[in-house]
């Protein structure tokens, strides 16, 4: 009987994210190595780590379950970063050509081309908030 419940236990490995100055970002078994000297910027990154919101998980580790691979992990948290620059690639883009049309507001407005920038300001916030 012991055996079976040791057997149906969930089995379940830390995988560490770490920044190297080197490899970049790496995932490991084990924790992160203590940078030698810490200079402003680290101590206040670390700070900025500390101050997480309550019931956010820290992003510096993951739980791998039974089922799931290290690289498993390592894929979807690539496939989430590459997603996150997508989006932002996107809204940039809306972005800047919402400042292209305020700039052109500014420079040569009259009140008869008021309904013409409003219309495409409103499609350019509607295909932004889409991203």
């Amino acid at each position: 009987m012991a055996i079976a419940l040791w057997i149906s236990a969930p089995a379940q490995a830390e995988v560490f994210r770490c920044e190297d100055p080197e490899q970049g970002i790496i995932y490991q078994q084990t924790p992160c190595p203590e940078p030698a000297e810490k200079n402003e910027e680290e101590a206040e990154s670390t700070a900025d780590e500390a101050a997480v919101p309550a019931g956010e998980a820290p992003r510096s580790r993951a739980v791998v379950g039974r089922d799931q691979s290290v690289a498993d992990v390592v894929a979807a948290e690539q496939e989430e970063q590459a997603r996150n620059a997508e989006v932002e690639a996107c809204k940039k883009q809306y972005r800047d050509a919402i400042d292209a049309i305020d700039l052109e507001i500014q420079n040569s407005y009259t009140p008869e081309q008021r309904d013409y920038y409003l219309g495409r300001l409103k499609a350019l916030t509607d295909k932004m908030a889409a991203c």
